[in-house]
């Protein structure tokens, strides 16, 4: 933890002509976490889901109110909200038996619960766009590399065509054509310089960091994180389709959703029955308040009313009856939503599996035609020392081993984005920031 704090102030304090910090992909994910406003947004509809159901159950705590009503009367005697004139009164009211309110209390604290899920989804969702951002940024950066190495031999193949058309040993068009190479690669140089700008300002965003800040990725961002099986084994791919569905933050808020509206329907359905409060009422009288009763003989100071206020539903079954339906309604809604999704989940689930078994099949064959191209340019570079090759010859090899490595670059960026969609897709993505 220490390494991290220090990694995240020198990336927030260095000096511009500080060498760029290495910024490895927990790291970038734990400052996303850390310093995002939606984070903190997400802690915030949390506490207010909390707040509501405090305040929803308070109701059955008895509340108690002390004030005065004293004040002065003149011919008739009047209630002050409700209570006679006195020098102090107290009351206390509480629910003693209210089932609605009992199963709104439920439905909210499922709702909570569903923000909380909500809020993991949206925390997964981050993890998902600082990885693929940092990963597509790395991807980027090597490919950049890559290419700007290709300029040498470009330049020098499109001097020896030249030189070949000026003795009239190629045509035209060849130089021409080595001319087109050239121009093609420094545009595809600026275009990737470009998108590596971009990439770089995108995290700067995600990560809350100011727009000076300098940093590089690893080299290898998941190398860390290995898969607990193989990702061909169909036995790993439905055990994988078990654990997105225990795992989806999404699948529990809809679960929660789903109890919400069952709570509901339970609160309308128990409309039905009587509800009943406690009420106390004390008041303390004097004649200073002028109060006039039939005798003033007969005024007593303490006065006090308790007892209880109930309520039975008479004539309410058609309103009962019609909020049933629309609770029932929602339920139905609520249950076909759950099954859609888990539906998804697996689906998503078994095609990352395949687009990472593709992209394991495409990096071997990378590899292999990049081991085949060194071993030609190691022959024609032998010839070429031996007089039998020309430079010609020597420079396209080179370039074929080139386009062979950027080939490999581009598989192994694929497997990568593969391995984090698996971790996507079951649940498990935020295995980054352990």
């Amino acid at each position: 933890m220490f390494h991290f704090l220090l990694s995240l102030t020198l990336l927030a304090s260095g000096a511009p002509d500080t060498p760029p910090e290495t910024l490895t992909l927990k790291q970038a994910v734990e400052m996303a976490l850390a310093a995002s406003p939606e984070v903190k947004v997400m802690q915030a509809q949390q506490d207010a889901a909390q707040q509501a159901i405090n305040e929803a159950r308070s109701a059955f705590i008895p509340a108690f109110y002390l004030g005065s009503g004293a004040a002065y009367t003149r011919g008739t005697s009047q209630l002050i909200e409700g209570q006679p004139p006195s020098i102090a009164n107290a009351v206390v009211i509480g629910q003693i038996l209210n089932r609605p309110l009992s199963h709104a209390v439920e439905e909210m604290r499922a709702n909570a619960q569903a923000v909380s899920a909500g809020a993991s989804v949206r925390r997964d969702d981050l993890i998902w766009r600082v990885s693929t951002a940092y990963l597509d940024l790395a991807h980027t950066a090597s490919e950049l590399e890559a290419v700007s190495k290709e300029t040498g031999s470009l330049t020098k193949l499109e001097a020896l065509m030249l030189e070949r058309v000026k003795e009239g040993r190629e045509l035209p068009s060849e130089g021409t054509r080595a001319k087109l190479n050239v121009a093609r690669n420094r545009q595809h140089i600026l275009e990737m310089q470009g998108r590596v700008t971009l990439l770089e300002s995108t995290l700067r965003s995600l990560l809350s960091l100011p727009e000076d800040r300098r940093f590089r990725t690893s080299p290898e961002p998941l190398g860390a994180l290995e898969a607990d099986a193989a990702l061909d084994s169909v036995e790993e791919e439905n055990r994988a389709v078990q654990r997105a569905w225990d795992n989806s933050a999404e699948l529990k808020k809809l679960n929660f959703e789903l109890q919400a509206r069952e709570a509901r329907l339970r609160a309308e359905e128990s409309q039905k029955y009587p509800q009943m409060e406690l009420l106390v009422n004390y008041a303390y009288l004097t004649r200073a308040t002028r109060f006039v009763t039939s005798s003033l003989n007969t005024l007593t100071p303490n006065n006090i009313q308790l007892g209880t206020s109930i309520k039975i539903p008479l004539f309410a079954n058609a309103k009962i009856a019609a909020r049933v339906g629309e609770a029932t309604a929602e339920i139905t809604v609520a249950k076909a939503a759950l099954e859609s999704a888990k539906r998804r989940i697996a689906l998503d689930v078994r095609t990352a599996f395949q687009q990472s078994r593709e992209a394991t099949a495409s990096k071997e064959v990378a590899r292999l035609e990049l081991e085949l191209a060194r071993q030609n340019t190691s022959v024609t570079l032998a010839q070429f020392e031996e007089g039998r090759a020309g430079a010609k010859e020597l420079e396209q090899a080179r370039l074929e081993e080139s386009g062979k490595w950027n080939a490999l670059l581009d598989s192994g960026f694929a497997g990568d984005k593969a391995k984090l969609q698996v971790l996507k897709a079951t649940g498990e993505i935020s295995r980054l920031v352990q």
